[in-house]
C-alpha cells in the first residue's frame, strides 16, 4: 500500500482476494478469507477456458493453470479421468479430454475439459492442382482446364487459385500453366 493505493501483480492464471476492512491501516497484515472449493472451481473453470487448444498443449499445461489459481493451499487437484488428445490434422480437427477434480475436507468439484483443437490448414504445394502432394504433367491439364473454364466465364475457386497462381497475381493465367511446366 502505498498512497492510499493498493497495487497486487499476478501471474498468469492466478487467483486472489483482496479484503480490506474499514478502518484499516497502511501497513496492516491484510489476511483474505480462504478459497472455497466453490471459487476454487470457478477460477480453474475460467483458467482452463483461457488456455487456447492446439496440438502442442499437454496435460501438464491444464494442470499448472488449475494449480496456479488455487489460493488454498488445503485444495487438492488431481486428474480423475485421465487427459487423452487427439491431435488435429489436415483432415480432422483434434480434441482435448480430461477430468480434474478439486477436493477440500471430503468434498469434491469437476473441473470439465473437452476442447476442440482446430483443424489444420492443409499444406499447399505450388502447382499441385490435383492435390496428389507432387507436380506432374496432370497438374499441368488441370491448370489448363482451369484456364479454359475462366475464359468461358466460370471463375476459378479460391483453392484453384492457391495451387495453380504460380505468379501469385491472384489469377490463373498461361504464364501460371508454362511455370507449372518448369
Amino acid at each position: 500500500v502505498q498512497d492510499n493505493q493498493l497495487l497486487i501483480t499476478l501471474e498468469p492464471y492466478s487467483y486472489t482476494v483482496v479484503q480490506i476492512e474499514k478502518g484499516s491501516e497502511p501497513g496492516d497484515p491484510v489476511v483474505p478469507p480462504a478459497q472455497t472449493l466453490a471459487e476454487a472451481k470457478a477460477a480453474a473453470d475460467k483458467a482452463v477456458a483461457g488456455i487456447t487448444p492446439d496440438n502442442s498443449v499437454t496435460a501438464e499445461d491444464y494442470m499448472g493453470a488449475v494449480e496456479a489459481v488455487l489460493t488454498n493451499d488445503a485444495i487438492q487437484a488431481a486428474w480423475s479421468e485421465d487427459f487423452a488428445k487427439t491431435e488435429a490434422t489436415p483432415e480432422a480437427a483434434g480434441r482435448l479430454q480430461g477430468v480434474i477434480t478439486l477436493t477440500l475436507a471430503g468434498e469434491t468439484a469437476e473441473v470439465v475439459i473437452d476442447a476442440v483443437i482446430p483443424q489444420l490448414e492443409p499444406e499447399i504445394i505450388p502447382g499441385d492442382v490435383d492435390k496428389d502432394g507432387s507436380v506432374t504433367i496432370q497438374d499441368v491439364m488441370g491448370a489448363c482446364k482451369i484456364l479454359a473454364r475462366n475464359n468461358s466465364g466460370q471463375e476459378p475457386t479460391e483453392d484453384e487459385i492457391l495451387r495453380a497462381d504460380m505468379t501469385e497475381d491472384g489469377y490463373v493465367r498461361i504464364d501460371d500453366v508454362m511455370a507449372i511446366c518448369k
